[in-house]
């Protein structure tokens, strides 16, 4: 059962970077291919960056991970193994990025939803939508008049 466990949260993490990086690609090409953009730098610095920022944080995690489960090995007389370090290692990350998607999932879905007004996240209801049309449109109306 924990190796079926193991298999699936790297299945799992496998095909989120597949997913993310293969997202990023494609886009870029398509964008490129479309705009006929030279550079890609100028347009899409903000993936690359944190693409790279990303992939860079998980390669230290994964380092850090070891080493704290070597450590932990040590201190109970055992030899770290690389089955019981990719359990340890995928078990870690999977519930970091439970959390972390949990948390930016709801504050997407309800900022979307949900109005608070004054708030830069929120969106505005449909009748402040409708009076602030209508206010231009009357200012934009006696404008006209008075030229």
């Amino acid at each position: 059962m924990t190796t079926l466990l193991v298999v699936l949260s790297y299945v799992l993490m496998i095909g989120m970077f597949v997913f993310m990086f293969g997202a990023l690609f494609w886009d870029i090409r398509q964008r490129r291919a479309k705009s006929n953009l030279q550079r890609i730098w100028p347009h899409f610095a903000l993936s690359i960056v944190f693409s790279a920022l990303f992939l860079a944080s998980f390669v230290a995690h994964a380092f850090a991970e070891w080493g704290t489960y070597a450590q932990d090995q040590r201190e109970h007389n055992s030899t770290p193994t690389l089955a019981g370090y990719a359990t340890e290692f995928s078990e870690n990350t999977l519930q970091n990025w439970q959390s972390e998607f949990l948390q930016n999932m709801s504050f997407i879905v309800l900022a979307a939803m949900l109005i608070h007004r004054g708030s830069a996240e929120s969106k505005d209801g449909e009748e402040q939508i409708q009076a602030a049309l209508e206010r231009i449109e009357r200012r934009l109306d006696e404008g006209a008049r008075a030229s």
